[in-house]
């Protein structure tokens, strides 16, 4: 079998993915026993440059973030502040409503001065409306579609809670998050970057379809997942959380509030309440600690039994009577012309993107 250009893969369509059907479909095609074992050669050549492909844009994106260097970054400073942002005519801003622990966070913030007890937290009400009329006894019109921008959350002493972020136009939602922080603290202050009820797509799906799975030693019991799962700085899984929308969501905000290389998340958390998923970044400062060289985990390690071993706690058992415990989303396929394909989830309120 011929062994296509290396450089084809550039020219295709769907690239690399393309170029692996060609060679399969050939040596299925070919036709000389001779030829057999030629392509599983050229599959396992082709999986190792994928992979390595893959190693190199992580180990460049990773240098990126941590290079103190911001000449190549395309991510620069943020600049917008809160009071700007009053100068938007559609966009209506509330500063005055009352900050409120919210259930879903409240058995995890532990940490000193992570709940709004002091009376120094804030809550803020972003949201930008579309002014085209509409008929509201058209079924197919979607109300949602009027909020332009949105963006719904509290701010304390160190934490950040994202409620709901919506954004079609205007500056990125990471943007205003970062304002909505710096408009009461000072950034290097900020350590925890909390998501409620998280509704996008991209971030939904990949945790409950590649990260809570059997070998990452997520355990479902009765169709209930109760822990909160912790995953540790350079794991394979914890570059995938980044990966995400709400990942980069995270990883921008800090490229546009402190100087590359200075700062950076240091752990992520995840879990379930209300049946909905909840997310935790922790920052941390560049130095403060040796996680630096640390390999990554392949594996979630088991519960901590002792106060000496919370640094690496990787999951705690959460019950909550409100809830009557927390159930992971269930994954629905329906058959189509196109062949099996996911069925949109159900349009709620309150939807989060990026």
């Amino acid at each position: 079998m011929r062994v296509e250009n290396r450089n084809s893969a550039q020219t295709l369509k769907y690239g690399r993915h393309e170029e692996l059907g060609r060679s399969l479909r050939r040596g299925l095609e070919a036709a000389e026993p001779s030829q057999r074992k030629r392509p599983l050669r050229l599959i396992i050549l082709l999986m190792k440059k994928i992979l390595k492909e893959k190693a190199a844009k992580e180990r460049e994106r990773k240098k990126r973030f941590h290079s103190r260097s911001t000449k190549k970054c395309s991510v620069k400073p943020s600049t917008v502040k809160l009071k700007d942002l009053t100068t938007f005519e559609r966009l209506d801003i509330e500063f005055d409503l009352k900050p409120l622990t919210l259930p879903q966070l409240e058995p995890y913030m532990d940490e000193p001065g992570t709940k709004p007890e002091d009376g120094r937290w804030h809550k803020f009400c972003l949201e930008e409306r579309d002014d085209r009329e509409y008929d509201v006894n058209n079924y197919k019109f979607d109300p949602e579609s009027l909020r332009l921008n949105v963006w719904t959350g509290q701010s304390g002493p160190g934490v950040l809670v994202i409620e709901e972020i919506k954004r079609k136009t205007g500056p990125y939602s990471s943007q205003i998050s970062q304002a909505v922080y710096e408009n009461d603290f000072d950034p290097s202050t900020l350590n925890y970057i909390y998501f409620v009820d998280v509704q996008n797509e991209d971030t939904l799906d990949f945790v409950t379809d590649q990260l809570y799975t059997p070998s990452n030693g997520v355990v479902e019991q009765d169709d209930e997942i109760t822990e909160r799962y912790e995953w540790e700085y350079g794991s394979p899984e914890f570059d995938g959380l980044l990966g995400t929308k709400f990942g980069n969501h995270v990883v921008y905000l800090i490229m546009g509030a402190f100087k590359r290389g200075t700062r950076r998340i240091q752990r992520v958390r995840t879990w379930f309440a209300f049946q909905e998923l909840q997310m935790q970044f922790i920052l941390e400062n560049i130095g403060d600690h040796s996680t630096d060289q640390a390999e990554p985990v392949k594996h979630l390690a088991t519960v901590s039994k002792s106060s000496s071993q919370s640094d690496h706690l990787t999951k705690e058992t959460h019950h909550t009577k409100e809830s009557g415990g927390i159930k992971r989303p269930k994954r629905k396929f329906s058959e189509s012309a196109a062949g099996d394909k996911e069925t949109p989830r159900p349009k709620k309120l309150r939807r989060h993107s990026c």
